[in-house]
């Protein structure tokens, strides 16, 4: 015998994929779960991979408490490429030789990264 269970309320962790918007996993979990009421904590970008938490029913009230939890993000950098997009979602619109560039001069000049800081989002940005 199968059965089948239906969480009413409670929080889900979701490896979003590639390609899909936050939205899209909520909207396939919606329908599999017959469930009305459900929501996430943030939204992250349809070429963005990650976890993705999901409050189900009464549960959905508390996911703005998770919004302001440290994060950590993980990356692959290309240089010398630029989009129209500002990420690597858009068509490219030049090509720069960084043939010279040594990886300790990357290291040397991404420290300003860490640590707290403010973000202007790509046009396209999930905002």
């Amino acid at each position: 015998m199968s059965v089948a269970v239906r969480p009413n309320n409670g929080f889900m962790i979701i490896d979003k994929p590639s390609g899909m918007t936050s939205h899209d996993v909520t909207a396939q979990l919606r329908k599999r779960l017959k469930i009305k009421r459900i929501g996430h904590s943030g939204t992250l970008d349809p070429g963005a991979t990650g976890v993705l938490i999901v409050g189900l029913g009464h549960t959905c009230r508390l996911l703005q408490y998770l919004s302001d939890l440290p994060k950590t993000y993980t990356f692959d950098l290309c240089l010398g490429i630029e989009t129209d997009t500002l990420d690597d979602q858009g068509q490219t619109t030049a090509v720069h030789d960084m043939s010279k560039i040594k990886m300790q001069d990357v290291a040397a000049k991404a420290q300003f990264l860490l640590g707290p800081s403010l973000q202007t989002s790509p046009q396209v940005s999930a905002r």
